[in-house]
């Protein structure tokens, strides 16, 4: 009974939970370590239900939409097959480097994803380490340069104020 248009027209989808990598930083190692997901068919069911009310703008929250590839591709071909057009849909919660490639984000726009965001975290591979996040500096760099070429609108998520963190690393993330 909310009145839905009073509020964003963007609904949220949690197609998985969790996370099993370590990063330090982050609550999902202790919370939710397990990755769990939902078959594709059930989220495009879900998308569908919305898309018949209207709901033309979609945010996939998970932890870590991007874990397993082939799932991805997936949630892709049902959005596709159930002939979903002129939809935005944004990964906000950040996405793993190296994870995705081109290809991947080339099909994730072609259904309609426009906006990327990839938990960076660290501006360099010293603090990638540190903080062990199991990416490379150059996976994120690839990753961002592909996402800009093909038009994604994209954003970086970092966390400041890591134990041995210099300036130099501070600049290092605003260099990225």
């Amino acid at each position: 009974k909310f009145e839905l248009k009073k509020y964003v027209p963007e609904v949220t989808i949690y197609s998985s939970r969790g996370c099993p990598h370590q990063c330090i930083f982050c609550p999902n190692r202790i919370i939710s370590p397990h990755y769990r997901t939902r078959s594709a068919t059930h989220v495009g069911e879900e998308m569908e239900y919305w898309y018949k009310k209207g709901v033309r703008q979609f945010n996939f929250d998970d932890d870590n939409f991007n874990y397993n590839r082939g799932r991805v591709y997936e949630i892709c071909n049902e959005i596709e097959k159930r002939e979903m057009k002129d939809i935005f849909l944004r990964c906000s919660n950040g996405i793993r480097a190296d994870r995705v490639d081109r290809g991947m984000l080339k099909r994730m726009k072609e259904v309609g994803f426009h906006y990327i965001a990839f938990g960076a975290d660290a501006g360099n591979n010293r603090m990638l380490e540190i903080v062990k996040k199991g990416e490379t500096i150059e996976q994120i760099e690839s990753a961002v340069k592909n996402a800009c070429e093909l038009g994604y609108d994209v954003k970086l998520l970092f966390v400041v104020g890591t134990p041995f963190e210099t300036i130099q690393d501070v600049e290092d993330k605003v260099r990225l």
